[in-house]
């Protein structure tokens, strides 16, 4: 079999959790057992400190030190969260990370504001299938800044996408439920899809449960996720396996959200 690329997206909930540590355990336990490639974190928290942080309480490193194997980081912050923190994205990475970006897509830049969103990008060099441009991002509400965050990130991750990518990822909680007006500003003009959903329907094709999905397959809107791994149609990976972990009966619940893997093959 060629090797699989596996990504996952959680939403941390910003420190928000009762047993919080014994949490983060759980999610690296997670990451080191089913040898998880690239995680893309959002509301990262650590304590605000004036504005100056403390990454050893950064609960990104945090499970970056339990994983137990070396993994690369990327991360940046956006803005204080529950008026207690510093709260941002980051990218986790058993590969080798050959650059990085950070950049607000939000016109508000305020730290003060919720609506401040910065994004982190991470070049990963994934062996067997090539470079891979990872971006971790927290949107806001469709009326909050949704509507022109997405478009200035997508440009941004057009820009990226060229000939010797293998692949360009948006991952993150969007704030978008599937199906509705802002998923499609997200996936309508083609450009990027929806690779949870596209793995799921591949995997019931094989399973003989229905016909090998269309590029652009329409969600249920009852689906409810707001979390997704988008990706660039000129990449060179496809989505062949999903599952959503930290469920009540997948590794258990972390978060208010629940986490999505998709593993890629190469086409």
């Amino acid at each position: 079999r060629r090797d699989r690329l596996k990504v996952l997206t959680l939403n941390l909930h910003c420190n928000q959790e009762p047993d919080q540590d014994a949490k983060l355990w759980r999610i690296a336990q997670a990451i080191r057992e089913l040898e998880i490639d690239i995680v893309c974190l959002q509301e990262v928290a650590e304590p605000w400190n004036d504005g100056r942080g403390d990454w050893a309480a950064n609960t990104a490193h945090l499970i970056q030190e339990r994983i137990g194997r070396p993994y690369a980081i990327h991360h940046d912050w956006s803005h204080l969260g529950f008026d207690r923190y510093r709260e941002g994205s980051a990218i986790l990475t058993r590969h080798e990370i050959v650059g990085t970006d950070s950049g607000y897509v939000s016109l508000d830049q305020d730290p003060r504001s919720i609506n401040s969103r910065r994004v982190v990008l991470a070049r990963i060099a994934v062996p067997c299938i090539g470079p891979v441009n990872v971006f971790s991002s927290h949107l806001s509400w469709l009326d909050s800044g949704f509507r022109e965050q997405f478009p200035r990130l997508r440009q941004w991750a057009c820009e990226r996408q060229n000939g010797d990518s293998a692949a360009t990822l948006l991952c993150g909680d969007f704030n978008i439920p599937a199906g509705h007006e802002g998923y499609a500003i997200a996936t309508n003009d083609g450009l990027f899809a929806d690779q949870f959903l596209l793995a799921q329907l591949r995997q019931r094709a094989a399973a003989g449960f229905g016909s090998p999905p269309p590029d652009r397959p329409q969600p249920d809107p009852a689906d409810g996720r707001i979390d997704y791994l988008f990706a660039h149609h000129d990449g060179r990976l496809e989505a062949v396996a999903a599952r959503e972990l930290f469920t009540d009966t997948d590794y258990g619940r972390v978060s208010d959200h629940t986490g999505y893997l998709v593993e890629f093959e190469p086409r």
